[in-house]
């Protein structure tokens, strides 16, 4: 079941080893890359999208190909992280989802 989301423009393209931000809750969730991300070490551009996760109930995500087969799955469990820890992958897209620091634009890193 579908229940909200959002869609890269078409060619988007993620070299091997590099990162994409993807600011939730944002409501000038614009088409294309953003210039308005953050400014303490982010990106120059991320995407903002205007669906969000909730802590209080769980969520999960899906990452899916152009003709919508899913590639990837990730559950966000209850409290899955404290606030200013998130939620994922450690290490950064190999491992097991778990808590980690924010680090915008770049790999994982433990609590």
């Amino acid at each position: 079941r579908r229940t909200g989301g959002a869609r890269f423009p078409a060619g988007t393209t993620v070299a091997a080893g590099q990162y994409v931000l993807v600011l939730a809750d944002q409501p000038d969730a614009g088409a294309g890359p953003q210039m308005r991300c953050l400014s303490d070490g982010g990106p120059m551009t991320c995407y903002h999208a205007s669906f969000g996760s909730s802590a209080s109930r769980g969520e999960s995500g899906h990452l899916l190909s152009p003709s919508d087969a899913v590639i990837e799955s990730a559950n966000y469990p209850v409290n899955a992280a404290a606030s200013g820890e998130r939620w994922g992958r450690l290490p950064a897209g190999t491992g097991p989802f778990a808590r980690n620091r924010p680090t915008p634009g770049g790999a994982n890193m433990a609590p």
